[in-house]
């Protein structure tokens, strides 16, 4: 992966710290609420659905339009605060939830070296 890849992985990375007590996998996600559409602020958008069977994050740069698609989070969490988390080449996306505020998401990225480049909420 060159260099500018690795820039936009990390700059489109979503991360928050994730301290759970509890993890299910992707079925039982499906089953749960779970945040969807697109959340974004004046520099990032970012895209949650299913599809065919799977939970997409879809991460764009909105000043230079570069995407980044990752599918099957890990979960974590509890029922008022949910974090669903993407790993692409050691960075870390994370999405943070809360079913009483369905309008807005944390994002943030976590690289390699935990570094953390992007902490904000997003807004639908």
């Amino acid at each position: 992966m060159n260099f500018k890849a690795l820039t936009l992985t990390a700059i489109l990375a979503v991360a928050t710290p994730a301290i759970a007590d509890l993890a299910v996998n992707t079925a039982a996600v499906a089953q749960a609420s779970t945040p969807s559409g697109t959340f974004q602020d004046a520099n990032w958008a970012v895209t949650l659905r299913w599809h065919d069977g799977a939970f997409w994050y879809i991460g764009r740069n909105k000043r230079t339009g570069a995407e980044i698609a990752l599918l099957d989070p890990a979960f974590t969490g509890e029922s008022h605060r949910r974090v669903y988390t993407w790993s692409n080449n050691g960075t870390l996306y994370q999405v943070t939830w809360r079913p009483n505020e369905p309008n807005i998401i944390r994002l943030t990225v976590m690289d390699a070296n935990g570094q953390v480049p992007i902490n904000r909420l997003l807004r639908r």
